[in-house]
């Protein structure tokens, strides 16, 4: 995987942290009236970003490595490569 992949991986994570913080923030703060759409933002984003991740290099979730019944369709995970 290229340098390219690698930075949309990190934007992935960064987004998934993002949407877990702010789940659990709205945990303990279910008044904020901010944190519902800071996290639908980081959902959304997300979902953008595997979307455009998966289009150029393959498979990064389960839902899209599998097809039509539980066979892989990708190999190898884009974490088993040798960077």
């Amino acid at each position: 995987m290229d340098a390219e992949g690698r930075k949309m991986i990190y934007e992935i994570c960064a987004l998934d942290l993002a949407a877990e913080d702010a789940r659990l923030f709205m945990d303990t703060h279910p008044d904020c009236k901010k944190a519902p759409d800071y996290y639908n933002a980081a959902i959304a984003g997300k979902k953008k970003a595997t979307a455009d991740f998966e289009k150029r290099y393959g498979a990064i979730t389960y839902d899209a490595a599998v097809k039509d019944g539980g066979e892989r369709t990708a190999l190898p995970w884009p974490w088993q490569e040798n960077y």
